[in-house]
């Protein structure tokens, strides 16, 4: 008797911490009640985004890891949001403001948006970020579009019928392309559609994909985005550096020293390898793993060593 009693007294205990845990979790990621949403490290995971919804759309102080109450009547009330230039990195949480009608997002960090619950935008500037796609379908009321300065290779806005200024240049992309010079375009976008495009410079179109010319380094084409819009965009291929020889002088030594060094530097990455100086007296001497950070330009910056 004893022992059923101690069991039905464990079991009980089981059940009481499980909803306790429960209870814990569901405080943390759900709305206190139907009327209310936390804004927290949850619903808002970019500490950036986080900090300006708390400091500009409810005005209060941001302290990191507090957890903020926000009201349906805030959200409904906030139709333009700005927060250009806060090196934000991801906009989730932006699906929550469904009645925006302006959203400025440009000079961030992002890689990806998604706008498809914000329906009521008619204004979108997200111009000067790593974008590599974006999908406006949804976005059925926008009249103006910016979203120049970023790597996109195509665009669709045949949805957006009202749509009279769309700003879409400057965007690039770097790729690598296989030893014939071709890009596979499906891989590297797959809303990309070949027929929309039209080679302007540096290369040409083979069996749906795009292939750069000889001793072409980038491809520009046009692409037809839907209703008369159309835009310029451009691939790069990843520049590729080869190092033979570096005087001594750049690394701040003297001139007479030369460095001997083979190797291939690749932009965007750091590459490391062992390098030889010969001294005055011709004799060597081995310096190895010196780091050299190399840009999208394909030009050598930092050396540690």
């Amino acid at each position: 008797m004893k022992n059923l009693f101690y069991l039905r007294k464990t079991a009980l205990s089981i059940l009481l911490s499980i909803s306790i845990v429960g209870c814990i979790l569901a405080y943390i990621v759900t709305p206190v009640s139907a009327t209310e949403t936390y804004v927290n490290s949850y619903t808002f995971p970019d500490i950036n985004f986080r900090r300006y919804i708390v400091e500009i759309v409810l005005g209060v102080t941001f302290n990191v890891g507090d957890s903020y109450t926000i009201y349906p009547e805030t959200i409904s009330s906030c139709t333009q949001m700005n927060c250009t230039g806060r090196n934000i990195a991801n906009l989730e949480g932006i699906e929550m403001f469904t009645a925006l009608t302006t959203l400025n997002c440009s000079n961030n960090s992002l890689r990806s948006l998604d706008v498809s619950s914000n329906t009521a935008l008619t204004t979108l500037y997200c111009y000067s970020n790593q974008l590599t796609s974006l999908d406006v379908n949804s976005n059925t009321a926008l009249t103006t579009l910016d979203c120049s300065n970023n790597s996109l290779t195509s665009l669709d806005v045949s949805t957006n019928t009202v749509l009279t200024s769309m700003q879409c240049d400057s965007n690039k992309r770097v790729v690598t392309p296989d030893d014939s010079g071709i890009v596979t375009m499906s891989s590297l976008d797959p809303n990309f559609d070949i027929a929309k495009a039209s080679i302007s410079s540096g290369g040409q179109i083979i069996s749906g994909n795009l292939k750069f010319s000889e001793g072409s380094s980038e491809i520009i084409y046009s692409y037809d985005c839907g209703n008369n819009h159309t835009a310029l965009f451009k691939i790069v291929k990843k520049p590729v550096i080869t190092i033979a020889t570096l005087d001594n002088a750049a690394f701040g030594t003297a001139k007479s020293n030369t460095i001997n060094a083979i190797g291939v530097l690749t932009a965007g990455s750091n590459f490391t390898f062992t390098m030889s100086r010969l001294k005055k007296d011709n004799t060597n001497v081995s310096t190895p793993n010196n780091y050299f950070n190399v840009n999208s330009d394909g030009v050598i910056s930092d050396v540690d060593g």
